[in-house]
């Protein structure tokens, strides 16, 4: 991190990756009380939306919760197509016991980016924990459709999807799926 340091002052090309790197360095090190520290000077002197987020997760670590989510969402006001910052926020309201607004989160950014299984499986685990079978179903749904003939369908995603289906009485759809 001193090394990163070091060199941002050297080269204004290197400057904002430099900082970054020893927010990273600092954060992987455990040293959150340094990282924070860092991270607010940065953001003192530039606005940077991976510094907000850098510095949201240490909140977020340091169990500052409310006050990291709300980091979050101010972000997204402003940079909208930062993805990474809906898939934290939304674990930061999973963490908050507040699964309505994970969902609504992750619908959001599935919307802006719908090729994202991961973010569309969290989505649907999270709507089917909550009782809404009906957009658990559709999710699940939408994951067989666009991953069926990639690499990245799994057959966790055909049992998750004949799960829901079975749990709503529709049987004879979960075993079409199942076949």
């Amino acid at each position: 991190a001193r090394e990163c340091l070091r060199l941002a002052g050297t080269d204004r090309t290197l400057t904002s990756t430099c900082w970054r790197l020893a927010a990273q360095a600092l954060m992987a090190h455990g040293d959150d009380v340094a990282a924070e520290k860092l991270l607010a000077k940065i953001l003192s002197i530039r606005p940077l939306p991976w510094a907000s987020l850098a510095l949201a997760q240490v909140k977020a670590r340091r169990n500052q919760l409310d006050e990291a989510a709300e980091m979050l969402a101010a972000l997204l006001d402003t940079n909208p197509e930062f993805m990474r910052v809906y898939d934290e926020l939304a674990r930061m309201r999973l963490l908050q016991n507040r699964r309505e607004e994970a969902v609504e989160i992750l619908k959001r950014a599935a919307q802006k980016s719908g090729g994202n299984g991961i973010r569309r499986r969290q989505m649907a685990q999270v709507a089917e924990e909550m009782g809404d079978r009906t957009l658990a179903e559709e999710t699940f749904g939408r994951i067989l459709e666009r991953t069926r003939d990639t690499g990245m369908l799994s057959g966790e995603d055909y049992t998750n999807a004949a799960r829901v289906l079975i749990a709503q009485g529709k049987v004879d759809q979960a075993e079409k799926i199942a076949a």
